[in-house]
């Protein structure tokens, strides 16, 4: 999580050269997150915040974070990780309070959570990588 020792802070948010732990990542993107948001309030700054670590169209301002954290050492899969965790938080605490109040205002559509307007076939695998059980079938 971003919730690094008050007196680092400063430090990595100076120089990101000084990450040393995942969690230095995850409070260093956290801060880009957080500054993201405050320039621009609304569910495209959310799509784009989570976009940063799903997609390959990587803002050049993330790309410089990204190539510092490679150069310290870090896998390329810890970034995804302190993104992917960057981001839950900020939705856990920003998104979703930004979300209620949309409900707010243009109310709940899972209020009618059993109803589905949207009818999935009744044959759809919902776990498509599970293993069938039971014996297998003998051939003729």
């Amino acid at each position: 999580m971003p919730y690094v020792d008050k007196e680092s802070r400063p430090l990595l948010l100076k120089d990101p050269n000084k990450a040393r732990h995942v969690g230095d990542l995850n409070f260093l993107y956290s801060n880009v997150y957080k500054a993201l948001w405050i320039k621009e309030k609304g569910y495209k700054t959310i799509e784009f915040i989570c976009a940063i670590g799903l997609s390959h169209e990587t803002p050049q301002f993330i790309k410089e974070l990204d190539t510092i954290f490679l150069r310290r050492g870090f896998k390329e899969t810890q970034l995804v990780r302190a993104k992917f965790l960057a981001f839950y938080e900020f939705m856990r605490r920003v998104g979703n309070f930004y979300e209620d109040k949309k409900i707010m205002d243009n109310g709940d559509m899972y209020d009618d959570v059993e109803e589905a307007v949207v009818k999935i076939p009744a044959e759809t695998n919902l776990n498509p990588g599970a293993k069938k059980r039971g014996r297998p079938k003998k051939n003729g």
